[in-house]
């Protein structure tokens, strides 16, 4: 193989390894970034017909605006969804594709300048540009725009070295292809045009008029709407200096917009140095193709191809302002890279220690890059506007009756793609001013025509309402039931619920569920409830008002813990929250006042149909002392619900995804799990599983198996929980399965496997398909958890009294500290320490007493050891246990003296561990119990 086959072949392995490298950094979490109001303007075009996305009509509230761009990249991104799909991920791999060409393209048009050590680096800087992965992951046409602009520089000097028809084609083809993607290359292609006059233009003049007339040909159609355009005063644009465009672009390219500007000055001055110095070495290079074959004039072209379409957009803005951030020049940056590579590459040429000094620059300069790119992934303030959370959280606690009103109607487009059965308005109207006559009708209807409005006022809308009247009017003819705000790269999102009919009275509010329940204590009544359904599907929110009353002034904040029990009685599911969501606390409440407060409870997708019945208690927000209501109960029933299937659980998608088949039965997915657990400790599973009804009444087994094969823990039971009534499965039904593994306190500490298996009604496995049923298994391997051994100590700690007590099994109270008085109403802290002779059989429980002289409790705390941190069956020989209790003393105790008892018993039967030398428990000694 010559030498020029094993470069060529580096050259390929090279570029390969980048696009690998891009396309990983590319992909990660696409599916999860959010869409801004620009992109949504681009989801709703590609879902018209082809006839609407080539108008470049975009409809706005229903009235019709015009696309500020051409329609090319539309086109393209139309055919690719209809392909592939509208999911986030299939609309942004478009952007990546493109960003990965432009990898390539970059490559071939640096090294045929200047060879393949320059057109590596070149396409090294592309590959990691954090400026590049920001717009790959974005819906918009500049990952195509810079791909293009790549493909125009190779066409440029292909047609300056061989003007022929087929590089004379190749060059327009580009040109008109970037025309009809951004307005903006305009600029880049009119520096294009300005180098060719100096190169092509002396020696081909009448190719060069031809080329021009054709390139004047294509852009011929924009000329009308850009003169109108010219004209209209558009949102957010205002005129930049050029100074401050030009850093804006330097910082921008060399190290992305995810890096603060005052770490990044330095990798500036490493990018300006390699960008002149780029331009002088290719101007060299190419002095032939200029009159008088003048080095200082190909230079100063070369850097004019960056220079000039800055200048030309600066001069423009005193027309029109058109700068708005590095996007709008972005078509230039691949000539940045290509002279910036170029120069890297001549110094590393001179000789020893210009190659060191090159790649030190280089090596500074691509860590810059990786701190840029590292912080777009983790810095909260380098995310994407949190649409997606902001109208999830709508959607979540949206009731029928709501309405969505946004104050900037461009964002409705989003919430159509993110929430489309949501439905929504504007004000002001897209089209009207906030100080027109006809906004505030509007506002008032809209008022009107709904019980609730979802007032999405951030971002705002700073050419139809620059005063934010709107909101103002809302604050004054509304109550406000809820407010959230989420992330926003430049400002924060925020949304606001309003209750247009008053959610605050001086006269009883209308209830279906009618209460009268009393605190005294407060002065506080609950009137009554407003229960709009008693039909809930599964993954849903049971939605309900409370109606309070107040007599006096609230002494404590109070919040509401609402539960849902199942028809056995056993919590299923408990939301705690704050009546008006915490904006009006009730240490606020005026008395003699009626307050309606929204509420409501999620049931988790996957709750077996049935019967449940929805309880409520009022506690102290911040001792968590329940208040007990004049019937001597701290719960209020609000009775029955009836949980349905959710009509649309094919379509729901668990938080972590899993696939499995196992006969009719499907595996979908699992609540998300803890990395690590220790040892003796339990961890709380939930799993997702599609059941026919012939599978009504099958089991589902999970197991957690270490590395070596050991089983550290292994929870078994049926599908449906055992209140669930079988005979309700009329179809495959989405339950949630949700098990506890205790882990094994002796088990060995490591990584360890979770594993689920699925048996029928008779207890034989019904194997999982896998490979597309080419391979069965019996047990699912699910995910990982990181077993963690609890620490041990050994040495005997210094500190109370010592005791010696032995029970059986090996079990030594060897000190015990205890206060010799306490106050009734306080707490005692009892702290024993023990010895272990070695695990024990079973895991016992730890009781301490304080008792009367007729040996009556009158205060006790049970526990498992250091508060189930230590079970008692995974001690080992001569470890030492400090094990705290806190005993409650009743604050009508009476003074006295009372005796202090431990021991110990089973945690499952109850039954006491007895002392070596007799009896069941110790005696400690006593404590004096004073008066409050």
């Amino acid at each position: 193989m010559t030498r020029t086959h094993t470069t060529r072949w580096r050259s390929l392995a090279w570029v390969s390894v980048l696009i690998l490298t891009a396309w990983f950094i590319r992909t990660q979490g696409l599916s999860e970034r959010t869409f801004w109001q620009d992109e949504g303007l681009t989801l709703w075009q590609i879902r018209q017909p082809l006839a609407v996305v080539w108008s470049g009509v975009i409809e706005v509230q229903g009235v019709p605006t015009q696309n500020t761009h051409p329609p090319l990249y539309f086109l393209l991104l139309w055919a690719v969804r209809h392909a592939i799909g509208m999911s986030p991920f299939a609309v942004r791999l478009f952007s990546v594709w493109w960003s990965l060409l432009t990898i390539p393209l970059l490559f071939i048009a640096t090294a045929r300048l200047a060879g393949r050590r320059a057109g590596g680096i070149a396409a090294a800087l592309v590959a990691l540009s954090p400026l590049y992965l920001w717009y790959a992951q974005e819906v918009r046409m500049y990952a195509m725009l810079v791909a293009l602009a790549a493909l125009s520089l190779y066409a440029l000097v292909r047609l300056v070295e061989t003007p022929t028809r087929r590089t004379v084609a190749l060059y327009l083809l580009t040109a008109a292809a970037l025309a009809w993607t951004h307005y903006a290359a305009l600029f880049f292609l009119g520096a294009q045009f300005v180098f060719l006059f100096f190169t092509l233009g002396r020696r081909h003049i009448r190719l060069y008029l031809l080329a021009a007339a054709v390139a004047a040909a294509v852009v011929a159609p924009f000329v009308p709407f850009i003169i109108k355009r010219l004209g209209v005063v558009e949102r957010d644009f205002f005129f930049v200096p050029l100074h401050v465009m030009a850093r804006d672009l330097l910082h921008g390219f060399t190290v992305g917009i995810s890096l603060p500007v005052t770490y990044s000055t330095p990798i500036e001055a490493i990018a300006v140095l390699a960008l002149v110095w780029g331009a002088w070495s290719v101007g060299g290079r190419t002095r032939h193709w200029f009159p008088g074959r003048s080095r200082w004039l190909a230079a100063t072209a070369w850097l004019g191809l960056v220079v000039l379409p800055v200048l030309a957009m600066y001069l423009a803005g005193y027309v029109k302002p058109m700068y708005q951030g590095v996007r709008h020049l972005m078509v230039i940056s691949p000539a940045f890279y290509l002279l910036a590579g170029v120069g890297l590459a001549a110094l590393a040429a001179r000789h020893r220690v210009g190659a060191a000094a090159s790649g030190a620059l280089l090596a500074c300069w691509l860590l810059a890059l990786g701190v840029s790119t590292a912080a777009y992934f983790v810095d909260p303030a380098y995310q994407k506007d949190d649409t997606r959370g902001m109208f999830a959280y709508i959607a979540d606690h949206f009731r029928p009756g709501d309405l969505v009103v946004l104050h900037d109607p461009v964002l409705s487009h989003v919430l159509e793609y993110e929430q489309p059965t949501l439905p929504w308005t504007a004000l002001p109207r897209y089209g009207t001013h906030a100080e027109m006559p006809v906004a505030r009708q509007h506002f008032s209807d809209t008022l009107q025509s709904a019980e609730r409005i979802w007032y999405v006022h951030s971002p705002g809308n700073s050419l139809a309402d620059p005063d934010n009247l709107i909101d103002a009017w809302f604050m004054q003819a509304a109550d406000v039931l809820d407010a959230r705000f989420f992330h926003g790269q430049t400002v924060a999102l925020g949304v606001t619920y309003y209750d247009p009919h008053g959610a605050v009275a001086d006269r009883p509010q209308p209830t279906n569920v009618p209460l009268n329940i009393a605190y005294p204590a407060e002065g506080l009544r609950l009137e009554g409830a407003r229960v709009p359904s008693r039909e809930v599907a599964a993954g849903e929110r049971f939605f309900f008002d409370l109606v309070w009353y107040n007599e006096r002034p609230l002494q404590r904040n109070l919040k509401v813990s609402v539960r849902l029990f199942a028809p056995d009685g056993t919590l299923w599911v408990q939301e705690d929250q704050f009546p008006f969501a915490g904006l009006s606390p009730t240490t606020t409440w005026s008395p003699g006042s009626y307050r309606r407060s929204p509420h409501s409870v999620r049931l988790p997708m996957g709750t077996p149909p049935g019967v449940y019945e929805v309880r409520f208690l009022l506690y102290d927000a911040e001792t968590g002392e329940p208040l007990v209501h004049a019937n001597g109960s701290p719960d209020v029933s609000l009775g029955q619900v009836h949980v349905q299937p959710n009509p649309h659980q094919a379509e729901w998608r668990a938080p972590v995804r899993l696939r499995g088949q196992a006969g009719e039965a499907r595996l979908v997915g699992a609540d998300p799990w803890p990395e690590t657990v220790r040892v003796g400790q339990s961890v709380a599973l939930a799993f997702y599983v599609e059941v026919p009804p012939a599978l009504a009444d099958a089991f589902f087994d999970v197991e957690l198996v270490a590395e070596d094969g050991t089983r550290l823990a292994r929870a078994e039971g049926t599908v449906l929980p055992a209140f669930a009534e079988p005979s309700r499965l009329t179809a495959p039904t989405l339950v949630q399965v949700r098990r506890t593994l205790a882990v094994s306190p002796s088990g060995p500490a490591g990584d360890a496997v979770v594993r689920v298996r699925l048996r029928d009604a008779r207890g034989e496995p019904l194997p999982w398909a896998r490979w597309w049923g080419l391979r069965r298994t019996e047990w699912l391997a699910v995910g990982r958890l990181r077993v963690e051994d609890r620490p041990r100590r050994f040495e005997m700690p210094e500190r109370g009294t010592p005791v010696g007590a032995a029970w059986a099994q090996g079990v030594q109270l060897a000190r015990a500290e205890w206060p010799a008085t306490v106050r009734a109403g306080e707490t005692a802290p009892v702290v024993l320490i023990w010895q272990a002779g070695g695990a024990t059989e079973a895991r016992f429980k730890v009781f301490v007493h304080l008792r009367d002289a007729q040996n009556r409790v009158v205060a006790q705390h049970d526990a498992e050891p250091a508060g189930g941190e230590a079970p008692t069956n995974g001690w080992q020989a001569g470890e030492i246990i400090v094990d705290e209790h806190l005993v409650n003393v009743p604050a009508e105790t009476p003074p006295g003296e009372y005796g202090l008892y431990v021991g110990l018993y089973d945690s499952v039967s109850g039954a006491r561990l007895p002392l070596a030398e007799g009896g069941d428990e110790w005696r400690l000694g006593v404590v004096q119990v004073q008066a409050p």
